[in-house]
């Protein structure tokens, strides 16, 4: 159908010079081109394909979903692959790291004034490559039958002390622990990282494989704090969305982890960022980043997610936790934290193992 359009415009065009074309005789048809966009996406397709489906409905423009592990589809990228296909193109990353290394590879367009600006300017790229769709808080699970709040920690390195030894649950080998390490090392060097993961490691932390496992680790008993992303306990108390199921609304169930913010002076209050942008400078590309900043695409990926919205009046997705102007995270600059992303791996595996 593409192809053919030139040829009818082509062949209009020379029985109208002719004199051919007589007024009685109804015009060619002309076949539309498809407008298409192309989505790559580290979210899974069950949170995004919902969204997608109905930007097609809204819109006419066709979305062809290719999907991938969070920093996989963004290293190919960055590595200097083509795009398959022409046209329109979009990423919808799970981190920041992921945005900041697409954004030093050169590999994003800017978006419109308008896009980029629809969410707070600490959110979005300063010079309007990416902007950020969602946001995750790093936090500390504790169970408070164990733990006094008035006794909890504010930033990583308290973790270390004598007082938390064998106490605590991490994760190491998931990769928000690891995007939330390259921050502290972007804010605060190589060397004060290294201090902390080598004193972590000491104090004998109760170690899982993800973030769910941390959670029921302190659930369980089998440790009093677990660091983790707050999404991690909003599910707990609500199972998460099936595969083409509506979020359930329904109270959450009542567990026994509570959240505890860590200080937002240094990168323990860490927020990281799922966002969007545009790899190819077209229209298709800014109208479905637009679309995904509306209210009703924000809430219906925050339900799906348990993450913060980003653009203002859409409501929390879950209990327990404070509004997004509440917090104070640091300012963190992503290139940064994507540049030492490879050295943070190596000094995680340097104290707890591949």
């Amino acid at each position: 159908m593409i192809r053919r359009r030139p040829l009818a415009l082509l062949l209009a065009a020379l029985l109208a010079a002719a004199g051919a074309c007589r007024s009685d005789e109804p015009p060619l048809p002309v076949d539309e081109p498809v407008r298409r966009v192309t989505v790559y996406s580290e979210h899974d397709e069950a949170v995004v394909r919902p969204l997608l489906d109905r930007f097609t409905v809204r819109s006419g423009t066709e979305v062809v979903l290719e999907t991938g592990a969070p920093g996989e589809l963004a290293a190919a990228l960055a590595a200097g692959e083509e795009i398959p296909g022409a046209g329109a193109a979009v990423f919808l990353s799970r981190d920041s790291a992921v945005l900041g290394r697409l954004a030093a590879a050169g590999r994003l367009v800017p978006l419109p004034s308008e896009v980029s600006g629809a969410v707070p300017s600490e959110m979005t790229d300063p010079k309007g490559r990416w902007v950020g769709l969602t946001a995750r808080a790093r936090l500390l699970a504790y169970a408070p039958e164990r733990v006094e709040p008035a006794t909890l920690p504010v930033a990583l390195p308290v973790l270390a002390e004598a007082r938390y030894r064998g106490r605590l649950a991490l994760a190491p080998r998931t990769r928000s622990f690891l995007v939330h390490m390259a921050a502290y090392r972007a804010l605060h060097g190589p060397e004060a990282l290294d201090r902390l993961l080598a004193s972590l490691a000491a104090n004998e932390p109760v170690l899982r494989d993800d973030s769910a496992a941390v959670v029921a680790a302190v659930a369980d008993g089998e440790a009093d704090l677990g660091l983790v992303d707050h999404p991690a306990l909003a599910t707990a108390r609500r199972p998460p969305v099936a595969p083409g199921a509506e979020p359930s609304l329904a109270p959450a169930a009542a567990v026994a982890p509570q959240a505890h913010l860590l200080a937002g002076s240094d990168s323990s209050g860490f927020l990281d960022l799922a966002g969007a942008a545009a790899l190819s400078r077209d229209a298709a590309a800014f109208e479905l980043i637009r679309f995904l900043l509306t209210p009703e695409a924000q809430a219906d990926l925050t339900r799906r997610t348990r993450e913060y919205p980003l653009v203002a009046g859409v409501p929390l997705p879950g209990e327990g936790m404070p509004p997004l102007a509440d917090l104070d995270p640091p300012v963190v600059d992503f290139e940064a934290v994507a540049e030492v992303m490879d050295e943070t791996q190596a000094q995680i595996e340097k104290h707890f193992g591949p």
